[in-house]
């Protein structure tokens, strides 16, 4: 599903368009997250079935080589999702990119976006960042420094 067909559906479920909506700028990464999950899932059956044994169904909290097991999967998984490219990293955390807006006269304009993988903000040359003076600015290409 793209991020247009997923706007267009929820837009119909919801009969809402607009972004005040309660929740609306988070449902399309609760997608997004609901299917990473599943693809834990997924992959973690497959491991248990491999190894024999245990099946997923059987999951109790106190099980904690199966709650390591799913912990795991998310490492491997990569998917397109309605957000934009969803990955993991060794802490779990997800390396989304996340646009980087600038609001002009109310109205957000995409500046461009942070690349989580090489935490940079990526700047579109072809939408120049207005400042308070209203002089357009030169946008830095380069990468932020880390803490």
């Amino acid at each position: 599903m793209t991020p247009d067909e997923f706007n267009a559906l929820y837009n119909s479920y919801v009969n809402y368009t607009g972004d005040s909506l309660t929740g609306y700028a988070t449902s399309a990464r609760g997608y997004d997250a609901v299917w990473a999950i599943a693809l834990a899932l997924n992959t973690t059956m497959s491991v248990l079935e491999a190894r024999g044994g245990k099946q997923l169904e059987n999951f109790t909290y106190g099980d904690e080589e199966m709650t390591q097991l799913i912990l795991d999967s998310f490492h491997n998984i990569i998917f397109d999702g309605v957000t934009g490219r969803i990955q993991f990293n060794e802490n779990g955390e997800v390396l989304a990119d996340y646009k980087v807006q600038q609001n002009r006269g109310g109205v957000k304009v995409k500046v461009g976006r942070y690349k989580t993988e090489l935490r940079a903000i990526q700047f579109d040359p072809e939408v120049p960042i207005i400042w308070q003076d209203s002089i357009t600015g030169r946008n830095v290409h380069e990468p932020l420094q880390t803490m």
